[in-house]
């Protein structure tokens, strides 16, 4: 987490350990939209859709590649590793990326749809790559 504190996305979340605690991935070239909200978590309440976040970060010194990824509940996160570990969904999603992006640092905010606790597959929503 400390790794994403100043990119581009990241996790807000608001009446912490309530009832009705939503959470959402921040755009900071958006401040103040919740674009990808969930409101009410599992288990306290069911759920139909998830986000997550995947950041993709460059070592400057080692120029070793960091993957992070995280889902604002369980749901996203085990559809954001499949995402990443599953050839066909990650193929779908890298012919759609930018020139060169295999040289950068990017951001990708993963949406999937929830099946009672079950996470279906993920869909890229937005990029970010610099």
């Amino acid at each position: 987490m400390q790794l994403d504190q100043e990119l581009r996305y990241g996790f807000e979340s608001s009446d912490v350990g309530t009832y009705r605690e939503a959470t959402w991935i921040r755009d900071r070239s958006s401040p103040g939209k919740r674009k990808w909200m969930v409101k009410r978590l599992w288990p306290f309440h069911p759920q139909t859709v998830d986000c997550a976040i995947l950041s993709r970060l460059i070592d400057p010194a080692s120029g070793r590649v960091t993957i992070s990824l995280a889902g604002l509940n369980s749901f996203g996160t085990v559809a954001a590793g499949e995402f990443l570990t599953v050839a066909q969904y990650w193929n779908v999603a890298a012919a759609q990326l930018p020139r060169g992006w295999d040289r950068k640092y990017c951001q990708f905010i993963l949406k999937t749809k929830v099946v009672r606790t079950t996470p279906g597959r993920s869909r890229m929503v937005a990029v970010h790559c610099w």
